[in-house]
C-alpha cells in the first residue's frame, strides 16, 4: 500500500503520518535512522510524500480502504498496523497489539500468490 520497502519500514509506520487533506490521505514518513529531516542530502529525504486519492468509491479505492480501515481503530494507540480481532463485536476491528513481523510478511506472501494466480487466471 505504502510502496516501501521490507516489512520494518512498514512496521514502523505510525498512525500520526497519515493526514486527511480533504480530497486526498498524504503519508508523511517518519524519521528514522536514515531519514531524519534535518539534513539537505537528496538521499536522505523521499522525493514524494505517498497520497491516496478519493475514488469512485469502488473496491480498489484507496482512500475509501484507509478511511474504513481508520475509523475500526481502537483509539489508544498509534501502531498503524494492528492485530485483527476474529469476529469483531462493536466498531472497533482491531486489538491495540501491533502485528507481528512475520504475520505481515505472510500477509505480502499471501497478496503476491493472489496477484499471481489473478494474473495466471484472467490471462
Amino acid at each position: 500500500m505504502l510502496g516501501l520497502k521490507g516489512r520494518q519500514e512498514q512496521l514502523n509506520c505510525k498512525i500520526q503520518d497519515f493526514k486527511d487533506r480533504g480530497a486526498y490521505y498524504e503519508y508523511t514518513e517518519s524519521s528514522s535512522k536514515t531519514r531524519t529531516g534535518e539534513t539537505e542530502k537528496v538521499k536522505s529525504r523521499r522525493k514524494y510524500s505517498k497520497k491516496f486519492f478519493k475514488g469512485n468509491g469502488d473496491e480498489r479505492d484507496s482512500y475509501l480502504k484507509l478511511q474504513t480501515y481508520l475509523s475500526h481503530r481502537p483509539e489508544n494507540t498509534d501502531t498503524f498496523y494492528l492485530q485483527s480481532i476474529g469476529n469483531p463485536k462493536t466498531s472497533t476491528w482491531y486489538k491495540t497489539l501491533a502485528l507481528k513481523r512475520n504475520g505481515l510478511g505472510n500477509i505480502m506472501k499471501r497478496m503476491i500468490q493472489n496477484k499471481r494466480n489473478f494474473i495466471t487466471s484472467s490471462g
